[in-house]
C-alpha cells in the first residue's frame, strides 16, 4: 500500500495566535495539544521516506469566486479579505509549512474533490492508504475522511495531529470518525510509514 499524508487547514488565519480564527481559541487548543510539533515530526519522516504530502487549505481569489455567501461559516471571510490565496492568513503555519515537492491545494468550501484536483493526484484506493491530520477535527477532518472513504480509500486519522474548538468537540468528532477510519497517534503512524516501501514521485 502506498501511504499519502494529507494536512487540512493548518493555516495562519485558522491556527496562528495572530490569525482571526486562531485568536478566538484555535491557537490555544493547538498549542496545548502539541499539534504542530507532532505534525512536524510526522512530515519529517514522510519526507525522509519519499511519502507524498498533500496540503489542502481554505482559500479564495480576490473576487471570492466559489464562496457560498449563504453559509455564515464562510461568508465573513470576504468582508475581512481573509484567506486570499497568497496572503499570510492563507499560508500554512511556518512550523509545518509545505516544502519543495509537496502539493498545495485550496478550495472555497469544506469538500476537496469537487473543487480541487486531489482526486487525480492520489493513487488508486486499492493501492493506497491516506493519513489525515488537520484542524478542525469537527467539520474539516470529518469532511475529508467522509470524502476519502466514499471513494474507497482506507484512512487513518492522526488523532494527536488534529484539534477542535474544545476537547469535547474533538472527542465527539473522533468518536464519529472511528466508525469510518482508524484512529492512530502520530508515533504509531511514523512507525508504519517508516517501514513502508519507498514511494514514487510526489503528486503534483
Amino acid at each position: 500500500m502506498k501511504p499519502v499524508v494529507t494536512i487540512f487547514n493548518m493555516q495562519n488565519e485558522i491556527i496562528h495566535e495572530d490569525g482571526y480564527i486562531g485568536a478566538r481559541g484555535n491557537a490555544k487548543v493547538v498549542r496545548e495539544r502539541g499539534v504542530l510539533g507532532k505534525t512536524a515530526g510526522l512530515l519529517a519522516v514522510a519526507r525522509e521516506h519519499g511519502i507524498p504530502i498533500v496540503y489542502v487549505g481554505s482559500g479564495y481569489n480576490e473576487a471570492y469566486d466559489g464562496l457560498n455567501r449563504s453559509v455564515a461559516l464562510f461568508a465573513d471571510a470576504e468582508p475581512g479579505h481573509r484567506l486570499q490565496v497568497g496572503s499570510w492568513g492563507a499560508q500554512f503555519h511556518a512550523d509545518i509549512a509545505p516544502r519543495e515537492g509537496d502539493t498545495v491545494l485550496y478550495r472555497p468550501g469544506i469538500g476537496s474533490f469537487a473543487t480541487t484536483v486531489i482526486g487525480s493526484l492520489l493513487p488508486a484506493p486499492e493501492d493506497s492508504h491516506v493519513y489525515v491530520a488537520g484542524v478542525s477535527t469537527r467539520l474539516v477532518v470529518e469532511a475529508a475522511v467522509f470524502e476519502f472513504t466514499d471513494r474507497g480509500y482506507p484512512v487513518s486519522v492522526v488523532e494527536d495531529c488534529c484539534a477542535a474548538a474544545s476537547p469535547q468537540a474533538h472527542a465527539d468528532a473522533i468518536k464519529t470518525l472511528a466508525l469510518f477510519a482508524a484512529i492512530e497517534p502520530a508515533g504509531q503512524v511514523i512507525g508504519q510509514i517508516s517501514g513502508a516501501p519507498e514511494a514514487g514521485p510526489a503528486p503534483g
